[in-house]
């Protein structure tokens, strides 16, 4: 084989690699998210509304950056939520158990996760890019207030999510932050993960044919210059 086709099929394996690398998508609409991640395994969805959907039996610990003297913790209050009447909050009485701008909320995993989504549920006085859902170098913020749910009286529900495309990339760690320290309150609720089948993509298969294929061709050379 001549060296301009090994070159040729060295050049084909590393663009084929490149288009295999990990990419991560964002979302702020909860039915784009689960239409791109309808074929994950493992799907779980956290509503905090009973027992078998709470903190306790949950794939991941929370910890946060909150007020003094506040802790995070599942909670209920008469505020609207995206499910039921529990939510994900803190201790603050005073705030009737909401966190407030400027506190933050991680979410870790033992075992990394492919897709990760939560709606955070705020008040009118909340501005786009104030919420950030963060995993390593790939976030996504809020957008403008059309594009949340609300119950029609001035609470609005903003989803924010991000999916993995290929298996080599993984979410172990998710903060939720946010900007305007004070000048809003804030819940999380409907916390949802799921995972990537071990199965290779098309574009796995694909590498790996061409990988197949070179090492194949580079022995059959070696064989006959022998």
């Amino acid at each position: 084989m001549s060296r301009s086709l090994v070159q040729a099929l060295a050049g084909a394996c590393l663009a084929l690699s490149f288009s295999a690398q990990a990419a991560v998508s964002s979302f702020q609409s909860l039915s784009a998210f689960q239409t791109a991640t309808t074929s994950n395994v493992n799907a779980r969805l956290v509503d905090f509304e009973s027992p078998a959907s709470s903190l306790g039996a949950a794939a991941f610990t929370v910890s946060g950056s909150v007020g003094a003297g506040t802790a995070l913790r599942v909670t209920t209050n008469p505020f609207w939520t995206t499910s039921g009447t529990h939510f994900l909050g803190d201790t603050d009485a005073g705030n009737l158990d909401q966190l407030v701008g400027g506190d933050s909320v991680t979410f870790s995993f033992a075992t990394a996760v492919h897709a990760f989504g939560l709606y955070v549920v705020t008040v009118s006085d909340t501005q786009p890019g104030d919420l950030t859902l963060r995993a390593g170098a790939h976030s996504i913020s809020n957008g403008p207030q059309s594009q949340a749910i609300t119950d029609g009286q001035g609470t609005y529900a903003y989803f924010l999510g991000l999916s993995a495309s290929t298996p080599a990339e993984g979410f172990s760690s998710i903060t939720l932050s946010t900007s305007n320290a004070g000048l809003y309150v804030f819940s999380v609720d409907d916390v949802r993960h799921s995972s990537l089948s071990a199965v290779p993509e098309p574009e796995g298969w694909a590498l790996a044919s061409v990988g197949l294929a070179l090492g194949g061709l580079v022995v059959a050379r070696r064989r006959r210059q022998g």
